[in-house]
């Protein structure tokens, strides 16, 4: 499991926008946090968002779930919900 998140990190490294960045946790190879700054001249300029991604043990079978830290704010300030994705 741990070779294919590794294979995912690499993937991510190369492949993010500059306001997106992905940090991993040496004691934790499940787990990796990505932060996204809004982008200019959108109702999200500037603002900060926190992602927790968690890999399950038997990733591939099962899809990981990423849990957001709203800090306050919500993704979309007309619509009120919590967020808990699959893919």
């Amino acid at each position: 499991m741990y070779t294919k998140i590794k294979k995912e990190q690499k993937l991510l490294e190369a492949n993010l926008s500059s306001s997106i960045l992905v940090t991993t946790y040496k004691s934790m190879n499940d787990l990796m946090r990505a932060y996204i700054v809004g982008l200019e001249e959108t109702l999200y300029c500037y603002e900060l968002y926190f992602f927790d991604i968690l890999f399950p043990i038997d990733y591939l079978a099962k899809s990981v779930e990423i849990f957001y830290f709203c800090n306050g704010f919500d993704l979309n300030p007309n619509k009120v919900f919590s967020l808990l994705v699959h893919y």
